[in-house]
């Protein structure tokens, strides 16, 4: 399979609808930048490198289809500031989710933007 570069990879996320196979999404998109698991969920993660570039979370239901479509910029690689917590960060050092905290993605603790897409 061919790397999806960017602006590919944001033309065809825009493609993706809610119940879509996981096998639907590998196809189109290739491989996620990361696989985030906390607590029960799972979110398939792609770091979209556009000249406005975002984080891009794909939840996943229980039989592996597509529940939601999350954009968040600034992308998360942009570091842990993006989560200021006094109490922990909601990011470890590698920008993935430190698990049983993905709930605070929804609750405003983000400093940036949020947009559901699906």
């Amino acid at each position: 399979m061919e790397p999806v570069n960017g602006q590919k990879r944001n033309q065809l996320l825009t493609e993706i609808e809610v119940d879509f196979s996981l096998w639907w999404v590998f196809k189109r998109l290739g491989p996620p930048d990361y696989v985030e698991r906390c607590d029960a969920r799972v979110a398939w993660r792609y770091d979209i490198d556009t000249p406005e570039p975002y984080t891009a979370l794909i939840w996943l239901s229980q039989d592996e289809r597509v529940e939601e479509i999350v954009k968040y910029t600034p992308p998360f690689w942009h570091g842990p500031s993006l989560f200021p917590e006094t109490e922990y960060s909601l990011l470890n050092h590698k920008c993935s989710f430190r698990c049983g905290h993905p709930d605070e993605l929804n609750d405003l603790k983000f400093l940036g933007t949020r947009i559901k897409l699906v």
